[in-house]
């Protein structure tokens, strides 16, 4: 059976934080959104961390944020 770990987390550790300014077309193609979501460009983030304890241990983590989106009802993402 799988733990399911609610917010909020505790977290502790450090990390990079790399921000970048994507274009439209990049976001597009790159982005990985949801079907259906449009992305707008302009900030997102690369960001390293490495957390050193957590409710669910000590793990590291890559992750992408592309920046915002619109999804069909033109709200943001």
């Amino acid at each position: 059976m799988t733990k399911i770990f609610l917010p909020p987390w505790d977290l502790e550790g450090q990390g990079y934080f790399l921000l970048f300014r994507f274009d439209r077309e990049f976001i597009n193609h790159e982005g990985r959104f949801p079907e259906g979501v449009v992305a707008d460009g302009g900030f997102g983030c690369v960001a390293v961390v490495n957390v050193l304890s957590s409710n669910v241990g000590p793990y590291g983590e890559l992750l992408f944020i592309p920046g915002k989106g619109r999804g069909k009802r033109g709200r943001i993402i």
